[in-house]
């Protein structure tokens, strides 16, 4: 639970500092699984913490670009789950896990499902994390969050919508479940609904202390992308200008240089629409 906590940590504040204490302490839950399990093999429990911990390891090296090391963890994070629910088909916590590895193994290999190695496990994975929602104990609130972004991934935004707003009505201090929401919006292009919750979102990571500039770039850009839909091309630009302004360590303007690319874009798609402007006037 503190390795989980760690990372719920390092993925809100875009900042992955504290990476070496994370893997330690999934390190240490694998081996203290793997010990009770050595001394009790139906422990279904140290199976679920066991698969889990592959499953921390295996987000984290997806988000870093370590896509070997995220398929390799997620295998066997998943094959752990799995064989909890084989010893015990009503251990639905673990359903979560499974149901969101093949949900998105299937979604990433995209056109190559056709080959018969390689199965289209999507509507299962669903159902599995629908089930874990439904009966499982410890994860129905984050079993919402991830089947909404399995609904944004299938363009299903009314359903992915109503999953975010009550996920947000029920714990409106949290920022995870808020960039659900705000992305929701964004990609179903309501720009009225988006604009708010990306301020409101801008404002609390720019007084985190530990604030890198990560999130700031990112809300920023989508600011100004949602101005220039909405014709306000002046307000565009001057989050666009916001962003460029900003000045983070390496690590995040490596990350971010695309983001930049993009902002200077829209200064210019901006500027030529406020030249068209005056000259029709």
């Amino acid at each position: 639970y503190l390795g989980a906590t760690l990372q719920a940590e390092m993925l809100d504040l875009e900042n992955y500092a504290r990476l070496d204490t994370f893997n330690q302490l999934m390190e240490q839950t694998i081996d203290l699984a793997k010990a009770r399990r050595e001394n009790n093999p139906q422990d279904v429990w140290a199976l679920f913490f066991e698969g889990s911990a592959y499953l921390y390891r295996s987000f984290m090296d997806s988000k870093r670009k370590k896509m070997w090391g995220a398929y390799r963890n997620a295998v066997k994070g998943a094959g752990r789950l799995e064989e909890a629910i084989r010893r015990d088909s009503t251990f639905y916590d673990a359903y979560l896990g499974v149901g969101s590895y093949k949900y998105w193994k299937s979604s990433k290999a995209g056109a190559l499902t056709w080959l018969p190695f390689l199965a289209d496990d999507r509507e299962l994975g669903i159902e599995m994390v629908e089930t874990a929602i439904d009966r499982g104990q410890f994860v129905k609130l984050v079993g919402r969050d991830q089947l909404a972004w399995i609904l944004i991934d299938r363009g299903e935004m009314a359903r992915a919508l109503e999953l975010a707003r009550d996920n947000h009505r029920r714990y409106p201090e949290s920022r995870f479940f808020l960039w659900t929401l705000a992305e929701i919006y964004y990609r179903s292009e309501q720009w009225d609904a988006a604009l708010p919750r990306y301020r409101e979102l801008l404002e609390a990571v720019q007084v985190l202390p530990e604030n890198n500039h990560y999130n700031e770039i990112n809300c920023l850009l989508h600011l100004a992308e949602i101005h220039f839909q909405r014709g306000e091309f002046e307000q565009a630009e001057a989050r666009a200008l916001d962003l460029l302004a900003l000045r983070p360590e390496e690590i995040v303007w490596k990350r971010t240089d695309r983001k930049r690319e993009r902002a200077r874009e829209l200064i210019d798609m901006c500027r030529r629409e406020k030249a068209g402007e005056r000259l029709v006037q």
